[in-house]
C-alpha cells in the first residue's frame, strides 16, 4: 500500500473545510423561518396567527415585537422582516421611503381605538375630561415616536388637555409598556389601545376617547424589499386578510383575534 504523505492529508483537510463552509450557508438558508415584525400591541394577534399559519401552510414562523418606530428603523438598518405590521401609517411610510415594499403593497389589516384607563373609584366622576384632570400620573407611549403616544398627543391636544397633562406624563417605549406601568402601580391612569384593556383587572375603569379627536387607528402590513422570504410574506398576508375579515370591513384587533381562535 503506497504511503500517503502528511502534505496530502493537510490538503484534503483544507478541501473539506472549504466544502463545509460552502455547504453550511445553503443548508441554513433553506431552514430559515419566515420573520414577522409587528407592533407590540399586536403581540397576541400575531402569535395566534403565526401558529395557525404554521399549521395550515407548514411554514415555520418566528415573530419580533417592538414599537413600530423601532421596527421601522431596524428594517432600514438591514433587518430582513418578511412581514412588517405597523400601528401608524407614518412608520409604514418611513419603511416604504427608506427600503421599499414588495407586492401587493401596503395592506390594511385591522383597526383599534384609544381608551383612558383609571381607578375604579373614578367610575362615577363623569367623562374622560374629568377623569384625566383627576389623574396624578398618566402613562402614555412616547409621543415623539411610539404610535399609541402619537395618537394620545393628537387626541388630548384637540380636546384641549395636552398642555395641562404634560407635567404628569410617564412616556414609555411601546404600547405594552404603557399597560405594565398601570399594572405595577407606577401610574394611576393611562391612554392605551382598547385591545390592550383586556389585560387589566376589574379594578380599572375603561373610558373611550372621542374617535374624531385623532387620526383613525389602522394597522398596515407590507412585505419590505429587504425581506428574506418575500413569497412567504405575501402568502401570509393573503391568508391573514381572508381569515380575519368578514366582507370588506376591517376588523378591530379584538375581532381579528376572536376569528382566529
Amino acid at each position: 500500500m503506497p504511503r500517503v504523505s502528511a502534505s496530502y492529508w493537510v490538503s484534503m483537510g483544507i478541501i473539506l473545510i472549504v466544502l463545509f463552509c460552502l455547504l453550511v450557508p445553503v443548508t441554513a438558508s433553506a431552514e430559515e423561518p419566515m420573520l414577522i415584525c409587528g407592533a407590540s400591541s399586536l403581540t397576541d394577534l400575531i402569535d395566534v396567527a403565526a401558529r395557525a399559519y404554521e399549521a395550515k401552510a407548514g411554514t415555520r414562523v418566528v415573530t419580533s415585537y417592538a414599537s413600530s418606530s423601532q421596527l421601522a428603523r431596524q428594517i432600514e438598518g438591514g433587518l430582513a422582516c418578511d412581514v412588517f405590521v405597523s400601528a401608524h401609517k407614518d412608520w409604514m411610510a418611513y419603511v416604504k421611503s427608506k427600503v421599499g415594499v414588495d407586492a401587493p403593497g401596503i395592506v390594511k389589516v385591522a383597526t383599534n381605538r384609544l381608551v383612558v384607563v383609571s381607578p375604579k373609584s373614578t367610575a362615577k366622576t363623569g367623562d374622560y375630561r374629568t377623569i384625566l384632570n383627576g389623574c396624578r400620573r398618566l402613562a402614555v407611549g412616547d409621543p415623539e415616536h411610539v404610535p399609541v403616544g402619537m395618537y394620545a398627543r393628537q387626541s388630548l391636544s384637540k380636546l384641549g388637555l395636552w398642555d395641562a397633562m404634560q407635567p404628569r406624563l410617564l412616556p414609555t417605549v411601546n404600547a405594552r409598556a404603557v399597560v405594565s406601568y398601570v399594572e405595577r402601580g407606577d401610574a394611576d391612569c393611562a391612554v392605551i389601545y382598547q385591545s390592550d384593556a383586556r389585560f387589566l383587572d376589574d379594578e380599572r375603569t375603561i373610558t373611550p376617547l372621542p374617535e374624531d379627536s385623532h387620526d383613525a387607528i389602522v394597522y398596515e402590513a407590507a412585505v419590505p424589499k429587504k425581506a428574506a422570504r418575500p413569497e412567504d410574506g405575501r402568502a401570509f398576508l393573503k391568508w391573514f386578510s381572508a381569515a380575519t375579515r368578514t366582507g370588506n370591513a376591517l376588523p378591530t384587533v379584538n375581532e381579528a383575534l376572536a376569528r382566529l381562535q
